[in-house]
């Protein structure tokens, strides 16, 4: 039920990202699929069969990249606070982002003072 309540308030543009993220995994999982489908049928090169896992590293790496950059830009979705412990939560980058747009010094915690030597 929550991942319909997502689809039917999500916006177009929210909709077409999940869709861009759920074809590059097909994509990726239709490579994975062949290197083993290559790796079954000529069990008599497994050099060959470990260069076609190989080059499928990169569009898995890809696909889980875009995977996480699209999670964190859906609105629909709050931050874990998991992420958020190891530095990869919204707070951070929206707080970061937000001190350059308007051109303000960074914010630092009470009680930090610079000291000249």
């Amino acid at each position: 039920m929550l991942a319909l309540r997502l689809t039917r308030a999500a916006r177009l543009a929210v909709q077409l990202r999940r869709l861009l993220v759920a074809s590059a995994s097909a994509g990726t999982g239709f490579l994975l699929l062949c290197a083993l489908g290559h790796a079954l049928t000529h069990p008599d090169a497994p050099g060959a069969s470990s260069l076609r896992l190989a080059w499928c590293a990169a569009p898995l790496a890809a696909t889980v990249y875009l995977a996480v950059a699209v999670a964190r830009a859906d609105p629909g979705t709050r931050p874990r606070p998991g992420l958020s412990a190891i530095g990869l939560g919204p707070g951070r980058q929206r707080r970061r982002r937000h001190a350059a747009w308007r051109g303000a010094r960074p914010v630092r915690p009470p009680g930090f003072q610079i000291t000249a030597r």
